[in-house]
């Protein structure tokens, strides 16, 4: 058999594969949503703790996903709340 024929076949499975593990997943990758139709799916959370720099972060992604999405995304130390949570800050991720 032709050499450049064999090296072709090798990466057919694998390409095959990639394909469809994309394919499957790519439902569950569009069902992650943080707004829809100008409402937020979500909040910003800081920790009760948070840093100064913490703070100003979460109003800066708050404020930048609102100029993309025009949803009103909040900033809150209350993780609990029904909803998505857009965590900032190493302490907001232990809540």
């Amino acid at each position: 058999m032709n050499s450049s024929l064999r090296t072709l076949r090798k990466p057919i499975p694998f390409v095959l594969t990639a394909w469809l593990l994309a394919f499957a997943i790519s439902p569950l990758i569009a069902s992650v949503g943080i707004s829809r139709h100008g409402r937020s799916l979500a909040r910003v959370v800081v920790a009760p703790k948070a840093t100064e720099t913490e703070r100003f972060a979460a109003g800066e992604l708050s404020l930048f996903l609102h100029i993309v999405t025009g949803a009103t995304f909040p900033v809150t130390e209350d993780p609990g709340a029904p909803g998505g949570r857009l965590l900032v800050g190493p302490e907001a991720a232990r809540l």
